[in-house]
């Protein structure tokens, strides 16, 4: 059973609200401008918004330049205008290259680096909403599943990023 009071200490949550700075940086919302085959983005989210928002809508183009919040307000009220989506055949192969563009970059490997001692924890990803009465009280939404190839690029970065250092260690 997932306890959001163990973020950190049995696993790291990817998520926005995450009690570390791994799991916030981890999640779509992060700031970490990108490099991608359709041009740069400064978030996952943003990138994620575009690939599913059809091109005849000029103002998609804002999405290159948004992250957190607002990168997933501006999507939504995109996919509002036109919802005939027009999610990219290759969405899930361009967001995990995306995904491992951010690990990879200087502002990710130093991420990693500084949250070391968390990287061999498991990865979980789960929205979670406390009682604004009693905050033992919690709503816990696991998307882990749901999300699952995007969980793995990131399990697939952070591996990336240790056998860097195994490889670094033997020479």
């Amino acid at each position: 059973m997932l306890n959001p009071y163990e973020d950190g200490i049995t696993h790291i949550n990817i998520y926005s609200r995450s009690k570390t700075d791994l799991g916030r940086f981890l999640t779509n919302f992060a700031y970490c401008p990108i490099e991608t085959e359709d041009g740069r983005f400064n978030s996952i989210e943003g990138y994620w918004g575009y690939l599913g928002i059809n091109e005849n809508i000029p103002q998609r183009e804002r999405l290159r330049d948004l992250y957190g919040y607002n990168a997933k307000k501006f999507k939504e009220d995109l996919y509002k205008l036109d919802n005939s989506g027009r999610f990219d055949e290759r969405f899930e192969e361009k967001i995990t290259k995306a995904v491992l563009a951010k690990l990879s970059s200087p502002k990710g490997q130093k991420i990693l680096e500084e949250n070391r001692d968390l990287l061999n924890l498991p990865l979980e990803h789960y929205y979670c909403f406390f009682s604004k009465k009693d905050n033992t009280k919690y709503n816990l939404i696991d998307v882990k599943h749901k999300y699952e190839f995007f969980v793995n690029a990131i399990k697939t970065g952070i591996d990336n990023f240790l056998e860097k250092d195994k490889t670094i260690d033997l020479e």
